[in-house]
């Protein structure tokens, strides 16, 4: 007896789904989107979308259904065999119908070049992708002239707002890299604000008032509400002058933010989500001191805390400090260079006993190179620097609260 055609669609859409990182992982510092495992996937499921369509009418009928449920953009040479597009998208539009099936749209860092030829056919894709749930935006680097040509930047910038508003509402995931204009960012995170879930922002965010003096008169929303919005990912090697306290996250709970000042940003983030965020990480190339893990603490359900340390910037849970459900803490430091020597110097010159009555939940903190081996290299208790058992030879420590955590009388003063 023949399969019902419900039956065939399953099997077909198994056979041929390519899992994105936005379907992979939660956590948007963890995305890679055009990794080589994802490609080499997604080129060998697209010639098994084509080999399907020759099976038979019904096959090829269910098959043209799942042909662009993920479509790869990018500035290389035109595949049509492997089903990736680059600067001639015209060749997509007989695709055109079938869009509305895209789930996941990426789009790779483009070069000025094509950005002209393409700003248009990708317009015309975005509008067409109605049930468009990930997507990911790498935006060409700055020219050379873009950064002294005033007319220029301008012309970028209606560019860019021409592909920002035309993405689906209801898109769930967003990573954009590259860089992109502060009033194109923040007009397109209010467009998909009700139902953003997490979202990576790894890009220099530009401001024509800083660079050319120039006020732009385009809407800005006051206020940018994110109901859904769980996971973000925030990391720029410059500044910005971007006011997340008109950010409303109240649903956040993991938060990464990588910025070389990133007190500001922190405050601002914490007037909406201190009551839900419960996993803060920060990365380099922020410097994190005394205030900004205090700032850090404010969060009353964090339960996990990572940050990095560099030369003139330690900073250690001292007696001044307290948190009442902290769990872990991950530090981190450059295992290249390196300035404070082995672990256990590390260990010694620059970590202190940790109050159980301040930390009462806390049980593990972990000392790790942010690259390299990750093995254990010893345990200690924490209250009193001893070595309790020996472990490998190799990074990080991981050290361990052991014994009673509630007696007032273990605090060290």
């Amino acid at each position: 007896m023949p399969l019902p055609p419900e039956i065939w669609r399953e099997i077909v859409r198994l056979a041929t789904y390519t899992p994105t990182c936005f379907d992979t992982s939660p956590h948007p510092d963890e995305w890679n989107p055009l990794s080589e495992e994802f490609i080499e996937l997604y080129e060998a499921n697209f010639r098994t979308k084509r080999a399907l369509a020759f099976v038979s009418r019904q096959i090829h009928h269910i098959t043209l259904g799942f042909l662009c449920d993920v479509l790869v953009i990018e500035s290389l040479d035109y595949d049509p065999a492997h089903g990736v597009i680059c600067k001639q998208l015209g060749r997509i539009t007989p695709l055109i119908p079938f869009l509305r099936t895209t789930q996941h749209l990426l789009v790779d860092f483009i070069s000025h070049d094509y950005i002209d030829e393409i700003a248009q056919s990708l317009e015309q894709i975005l509008r067409q992708c109605h049930n468009l749930r990930g997507l990911y935006l790498g935006f060409p680097g700055v020219g050379a002239l873009e950064l002294v040509d005033a007319q220029l930047s301008l012309y970028g910038i209606a560019v860019q707002t021409q592909i920002a508003m035309a993405v689906c509402p209801g898109l769930q995931f967003l990573d954009i890299r590259g860089q992109i204009w502060e009033n194109v960012y923040t007009n397109l995170l209010n467009r998909v604000s009700s139902n953003l879930r997490s979202h990576q922002m790894s890009a220099w965010a530009r401001n024509m008032k800083n660079e050319f003096n120039i006020a732009m008169t385009p809407h800005h929303p006051e206020e940018i509400i994110l109901p859904q919005l769980s996971s973000c990912h925030w990391l720029t090697n410059r500044g910005t002058n971007l006011s997340f306290s008109k950010f409303h996250m109240s649903s956040l709970t993991y938060l990464v933010i990588g910025i070389p000042s990133p007190r500001d940003i922190l405050s601002e983030i914490l007037q909406s989500a201190s009551d839900s965020i419960s996993t803060l990480r920060l990365e380099r190339p922020c410097a994190v001191d005394y205030d900004v893990l205090s700032l850090a603490l404010r969060a009353p359900r964090l339960q996990l805390l990572a940050y990095p340390i560099f030369r003139g910037s330690v900073a250690w849970l001292t007696n001044e400090l307290h948190h009442d459900t902290l769990r872990e803490v991950s530090v981190e430091y450059d295992l290249y260079h390196n300035p404070f020597g082995t672990p256990e110097e590390i260990l010694r010159d620059h970590f202190h006993p940790i109050s159980a009555a301040r930390f009462p939940m806390l049980s593990t903190v972990t000392l790790m190179p942010m690259d390299g081996p990750h093995n254990v290299l010893g345990v200690y208790d924490l209250e009193n620097g001893e070595r309790l058992e020996d472990g490998d030879t190799f990074r990080p420590i991981k050290l361990y609260l052991r014994g009673m955590r509630t007696t007032i009388s273990k605090e060290k003063v």
